[in-house]
């Protein structure tokens, strides 16, 4: 089941691939019910990291490295 969302509607920063706005929130009921953010811009269509439900999905999709950890090795 797709539920096509707004940006402001939930607070999602845009995609970290490609910056677009086009978003959704997908939910999987198969075998487990999770959620997961979804780009829709063509060309991208980046997913995020599944959730239990949609706050944490957006919270999982907002997470970024911080800046100066950026292009270096893991810790």
């Amino acid at each position: 089941m797709v539920a096509k969302v707004l940006e402001s509607d939930i607070g999602l920063k845009p995609c970290p691939f490609c910056g677009g706005f086009e978003l959704h929130i997908e939910t999987d009921s198969e075998p487990t019910s999770t959620v997961q953010v979804e780009c829709d811009t063509p060309g991208c269509e980046a997913s995020g990291p599944h959730g239990k439900d949609a706050d944490e999905a957006a919270r999982l999709w907002n997470r970024r490295a911080p800046a100066d950890r950026i292009g270096k090795r893991p810790l």
